[in-house]
């Protein structure tokens, strides 16, 4: 999923955009056609599945996971798309974006580095848990803030290096790591602390309102 999205976002990020929306049509299209239990469609897609289900899809008819990872690298590319100036004339009036920033891809960050890289050392070398609860571990949230840094600052030098026009006005590299830094730090705390609704939704957000603020 990064290898997919995190370099092509800025290359057309419209059309990426739209290829997410579509395919969440799609989800919801097959988990719509499971949940119905319509045959013979509901049990392949039942099979296929069930190895990736957790405990929260167990609370409704709806498998939830799938969407809301869906949904996660979505909805920074929407919101970073709802903030900018659009051009084109004709039939792609409105499509064109002429500048491009790294909250764009907040969401694939997050979600395709920040949070497997948690999940990955959190269960092998999690060993110190946070006060409050929930089973987060302070080895996870290193790994997430590490990983969401790493990807930030590979998004920053990639957007340079493609010589896309940015929102931003043009920092250092020593200041663009430091925001890096912290915009991945307020989301690694916020994956920690958030131990009752979907982090898959709301970090993202959360790191989006980070990157927006301070840039990278």
């Amino acid at each position: 999923m990064v290898g997919m999205f995190l370099p092509v976002t800025f290359v057309d990020p419209t059309f990426a955009a739209l290829g997410l929306v579509l395919v969440l049509v799609i989800f919801l299209i097959l988990d719509l056609l499971r949940a119905s239990q319509l045959p013979p469609l509901s049990k392949p897609i039942a099979s296929f599945l069930a190895p990736y289900v957790d405990g929260r899809d167990f609370r409704g008819p709806v498998v939830i996971s799938h969407i809301f990872l869906l949904i996660g690298c979505a909805i920074p590319l929407w919101l970073a798309l709802a903030t900018l100036t659009r051009s084109g004339t004709g039939c792609l009036a409105g499509w064109e974006v002429p500048t491009r920033d790294v909250s764009m891809v907040s969401g694939v960050i997050c979600v395709g580095l920040g949070d497997a890289a948690a999940s990955l050392i959190g269960r092998r070398y999690g060993h110190r848990k946070w006060l409050w609860g929930g089973g987060k571990s302070l080895e996870g949230s290193v790994a997430f803030a590490a990983a969401a840094f790493a990807g930030l600052t590979a998004a920053s030098a990639w957007l340079r290096l493609g010589g896309w026009a940015t929102t931003d006005e043009p920092m250092g590299p020593l200041v663009s790591a430091r925001n890096a830094g912290v915009c991945a730090s307020m989301a690694s705390l916020t994956e920690a602390v958030l131990t009752g609704g979907n982090d898959n939704v709301i970090v993202p957000v959360v790191l989006w309102t980070c990157v927006k603020s301070l840039g990278v």
